[in-house]
């Protein structure tokens, strides 16, 4: 069966500097048995995936072990895979992060433990688990998760996920309120620049909302109740009767000039047109609107 060792990308490649064996295993097997690769091809496979120090323990194997797939995962084991102790001591440092969310968290504490132990069946790994799990939940959890400490694993997990979102669910509302508090804050401190009053923006002002016409800015007298004063009010109105009769004077005066003899010679001498403007100038020019037809 011919291979192409790079199709479909299975896994990341294993240096051995740090990188875990175990989860290059677990991502490698699942992978080729997906496809349905068997031993030989998996043997074949596995020399494009191993670079570094890896690739430097493959070289040194017999043809007979590159050709097993189990063995040459052994060697590999036997010289990157970490102590219990060092598996042991990664899980007991591990921390919940709630951006990772719970179910990450309980994968590799299941993972850790499950390499320092040697599998998942020993009678310590669910009393451990469980503890560990607990104790790294945010503290107003633990007193809740510690009551169901007899149920499985996976009910721990899954009532540990549900208290964490509504959880997350309670802190946003709480900051959703507290936003809206602030903006309705800021808008009480707002003044309008139509009616000089606070509480709310220009474009919403009620004055200028109810009026039909175009609406500026206030009068100063009117924005401070204060200056409504009798007085004030009078002088106003005589500034407003002012402008209005300046304003009849000159239009009675441009009418009596545009109706006098000067105006209306002006006007019937001046040319209405392109041809009376260009017969003024000639004499001998005749408007040929006035030709008889032949």
């Amino acid at each position: 069966m011919a291979i192409n060792p790079y199709a479909g990308s299975l896994t990341g490649p294993f240096e051995g500097n740090g990188d875990c064996i175990y989860d290059f295993k677990d991502r490698f097997i699942s992978k080729t048995e997906g496809l349905r690769f068997n031993e030989q091809d998996q043997a074949v496979l596995i020399r494009s995936y191993l670079i570094g120090n890896a690739k430097n323990v493959y070289n040194k194997l017999t043809q007979i072990q590159k050709n097993n797939i189990n063995v040459v995962f052994e060697q590999m084991i036997d010289k990157f895979a970490l102590t219990d102790e060092e598996y042991m001591n990664q899980f007991d440092n591990l921390k919940f992060n709630v951006e990772d969310g719970v179910l990450s968290f309980s994968l590799k504490l299941e993972s850790l433990l499950n390499k320092a132990l040697h599998g998942t069946n020993n009678e310590n790994f669910n009393k451990l688990s469980k503890n560990k799990f607990i104790k790294e939940m945010p503290s107003s959890l633990r007193s809740q998760l510690s009551m169901h400490v007899d149920e499985n694993w996976d009910a721990i997990v899954s009532k540990a996920r549900k208290a964490i979102s509504l959880m997350d669910k309670d802190t946003m509302e709480i900051n959703n309120t507290n936003v809206k508090q602030k903006l309705n804050k800021t808008i009480n401190e707002i003044e309008c620049y139509n009616c000089g009053q606070k509480g709310h923006f220009q474009s919403k002002c009620p004055l200028k909302r109810n009026s039909n016409k175009p609406y500026n800015r206030r009068p100063i007298n009117s924005q401070n109740p204060n200056n409504y004063h009798p007085s004030n009010l009078i002088n106003e109105h005589q500034i407003s009767s002012t402008k209005y009769n300046s304003y009849n004077h000159n239009q009675r005066a441009f009418m009596n000039q545009r109706d006098s003899g000067y105006e209306k010679n002006r006007y019937n001498n001046k040319p209405h047109n392109m041809y009376q403007n260009y017969a003024s100038n000639n004499q001998y020019y005749q408007d040929p609107r006035s030709r008889p037809i032949l």
